[in-house]
């Protein structure tokens, strides 16, 4: 059984169920979740959506409020696999429930990220194709053009992220932490600072083990790993197709948007042109730098999006097969029981 709110009383906000997820307050994600909750049977329950930026954040947040209210989390998957995914995620829920917070569940979308489930043909194309005055087929091309552009980064990305994982697990905070007291008896004890230096001395070799080989200086990604992670993936995702399930699942695809966008919008100007072009198509490499394009793509990608959202969740709303469904049929499932 789920661990009950401790102080119902002081939960910060109204609801009866508290959603967290990553993004931001107008983010794709939040809301696409909160048009969901409003519009579906959930016996009543009263669902709020609140979006912590990273996935480090929903950790935190679900320790701050969780004592408070029930709490369901919802992280991208990323560049991990869905068992990966899902392991992980059942470390942190058993983590945070260990900790008397009211958790409900913690699960990782089964796609990379969000956005991908906006990248499906029955929503890109003609979301896009209405929004900047051009035919679904441009919108298409636009795809392809990124899916032969991006797919070096998206093998960087993909590389770098899984050195990150493996750096994370050698954390010397984490691998050298040593107690200092201890409850017996007769109550709570000091350890002795000889006590206490060796155990830090044999945590300390313990961890110098993971990072040295005996005669020299390894790095804690085995060597090669994160070459060869590179190596694999651009093998993998070079020539992939319009067609193909592989990058609208395992790609971060709010990079493919992004570069949809910014190619519809160089062709051709409209109501995304900059301010004093008079509807001029966007020159994106005149641009000082990436902070100013991304600023104007920014004020783009949100006018876009509210008809991108209603447009999921027309689909996930529909007869038509859609993987986004059956996880938000999960999520409900898990909503109604709370």
């Amino acid at each position: 059984m789920p661990n009950r709110p401790l102080y119902p009383n002081a939960k910060p906000i109204d609801g009866d169920v508290l959603v967290l997820c990553e993004g931001d307050v107008l983010g794709y994600e939040s809301e696409l979740l909160k048009l969901w909750a409003d519009r579906n049977d959930l016996n009543g329950r009263f669902v709020k959506v609140m979006a912590c930026g990273t996935a480090d954040a929903l950790f935190g947040m679900a320790d701050a409020v969780g004592r408070s209210m029930p709490i369901i989390v919802i992280e991208d998957r990323d560049f991990r696999t869905p068992e990966e995914a899902k392991k992980e995620c059942e470390k942190k829920f058993k983590n945070r429930e260990g900790r008397n917070v009211a958790m409900h569940g913690w699960f990782a979308w089964q796609r990379a990220e969000i956005e991908n489930y906006f990248t499906n043909d029955a929503v890109l194309p003609p979301i896009f194709s209405s929004a900047f005055d051009c035919s679904e087929d441009s919108v298409r091309d636009a795809v392809r053009s990124a899916l032969e552009l991006l797919f070096v980064a998206q093998a960087l990305e993909y590389a770098l992220y899984r050195a990150r994982k493996s750096w994370t697990s050698t954390d010397a905070n984490r691998a050298l932490r040593t107690e200092t007291l201890q409850w017996d008896a007769d109550g709570i004890r000091a350890h002795s600072a000889e006590f206490v230096r060796d155990k830090l001395k044999e945590r300390l070799e313990k961890w110098q083990n993971s990072l040295h080989d005996g005669t020299t200086w390894e790095d804690p990604m085995a060597g090669q790993q994160l070459l060869a992670d590179f190596d694999r993936k651009c093998a993998e995702w070079v020539g992939l197709t319009y067609d193909s399930p592989v990058w609208r699942r395992d790609w971060a695809c709010k990079e493919v948007i992004k570069h949809v966008r910014m190619k519809l919008t160089k062709l051709k100007g409209g109501w995304w042109s900059l301010a004093g072009t008079n509807k001029a198509p966007v020159s994106w490499e005149s641009m000082k730098n990436d902070r100013v394009r991304d600023e104007h793509d920014r004020f783009i990608e949100r006018t876009v999006q509210p008809e991108m959202v209603q447009e999921v969740w027309h689909q996930v709303d529909s007869e038509v097969k859609f993987d986004l469904r059956e996880e938000l049929d999960r999520l409900a499932g898990i909503i109604r029981g709370v």
